[in-house]
């Protein structure tokens, strides 16, 4: 049955909202409006991890995602590792995202050591350990990269970070 006296077209809402948002109802009595999807809004950030960086994070692990703030936790939905080449490291761990002070690695896999010690430039792509019962949930915490095993030695590549993740209010 169509709707009557109804318009429509999503263009004649008042508010478009913007790429992050989903239309949401309001109630029988209320046109839906552009929110932020419940949970928290996604955002998108890049962050560079030098070759010094690559060198020292077993011993002195690299905040990537400074702590959200009081009563929130930061949530991790996907990674995108892109490793770039230079000299070839040795040594080194599994490298994975951890709460600070925390040992758990909170992606659904670890950026396996030879895609650091090899001689091609790689990717790839990681979601949320969430759904697993090994990973803790960690209130006002930055998230850190780290590498398990040793300090990776000798190289010159860098590796860079495209994060997808949410704030959510406790």
């Amino acid at each position: 049955m169509p709707l009557q006296g109804v318009n429509k077209t999503l263009s004649n809402l008042a508010n478009k909202g913007t790429a992050t948002h989903v239309l949401t109802s309001n109630g029988p009595s209320a046109p839906p409006t552009f929110q932020a999807p419940g949970g928290g809004a996604v955002t998108a950030t890049t962050v560079s991890i030098s070759s010094a960086n690559i060198l020292g994070m077993f011993a002195t692990p690299v905040e990537v995602l400074a702590a959200p703030g009081a009563g929130k936790i930061r949530i991790i939905d996907e990674v995108v590792f892109s490793f770039t080449v230079g000299t070839q490291y040795a040594n080194g761990g599994n490298v994975r995202l951890q709460y600070d002070g925390d040992t758990v690695n909170i992606l659904n896999n670890t950026f396996a050591t030879g895609n650091v010690t090899g001689a091609s430039s790689v990717w790839e792509q990681m979601s949320s350990n969430f759904v697993s019962t090994t990973a803790a949930v960690s209130t006002n915490k930055a998230i850190k990269i780290t590498n398990a095993t040793a300090a990776f030695i000798t190289g010159t590549g860098t590796l860079k970070l495209f994060i997808l993740y949410r704030d959510i209010t406790l």
